[in-house]
């Protein structure tokens, strides 16, 4: 079963990058809730161009009762990334022997107690007017507001635009915690303001950052499970 919902899941991302199709609208049914079982009803969308100058999404399925987010990378081996709320990433692998691994990293900066802003790094300027406006994909008549953020860093002279939302009710820093992960648990882009932006404000756009090629490109309801029996 988890099989079939990868590949719905890698059919559904194909779709979009071919020219915003539409998302299958009929779910599977979910089999028996168990503890093993890791529902996301939800999906957020990034945008990305990769080393080929190709875009690329990725879908980072959550669900907002456990506070759970999903990361399907593009490997073989490792088989998906759940972030919890607490730090903790659980990178679940099937090795070439064919045996199940976890690993267990830990980002103590996701949580707001592990965090404190450091305004000696960067300046924020904040320009309420400055917004861009999506729908939200797959519910056209929602819309997801975002407004601009200067950051100037202070030690590099360095400065971009981040346009930010506060719609949904998500920690931002779960998903901001990918970028600090080791190895392939890692996203495939930057995008990181644990520390900068607050834990309520979920980066959409940056501009004069030719290093960020991320965008967000939507939110969509969606049906998926990834089940961790047998994992240690």
């Amino acid at each position: 079963m988890g099989t079939v919902f990868i590949r719905l899941l890698f059919v559904s991302i194909g779709l979009l990058g071919i020219g915003g199709s539409q998302y299958a609208q009929t779910s599977p049914a979910f089999p028996a809730r168990g503890v093993h079982n890791h529902y996301f009803p939800e999906a957020f969308i990034y945008q990305y161009t990769d080393l080929q100058g190709e875009y690329q999404f990725v879908w980072l399925c959550y669900n907002p009762d456990t506070r759970e987010i999903l990361y399907i990378p593009n490997d073989d081996m490792l088989k998906a990334v759940i972030s919890f709320p607490n730090g903790d990433y659980f990178g679940y692998l099937i090795d070439e022997n064919g045996r199940k691994q976890t690993i267990r990293q830990h980002v103590p900066e996701v949580t707001t107690e592990g965090t404190e802003a450091d305004t000696s790094f960067h300046r924020l300027n904040a320009r309420a007017q400055d917004t861009i406006v999506r729908h939200r994909e797959f519910q056209h008549d929602e819309r997801i507001v975002s407004s601009a953020i200067d950051v100037s860093y202070l030690k590099s002279g360095e400065k971009e635009t981040v346009y930010v939302t506060e719609d949904f009710e998500i920690n931002a820093y779960q998903i901001y915690g990918f970028n600090r992960l080791e190895g392939d648990m890692r996203l495939p882009f930057v995008l990181d303001y644990i520390g900068i932006l607050t834990e309520k404000q979920l980066a959409t756009d940056v501009r004069n950052n030719p290093y960020q090629t991320a965008k967000f490109n939507g939110h969509t309801a969606t049906v998926y499970h990834f089940d961790t029996a047998g994992y240690p």
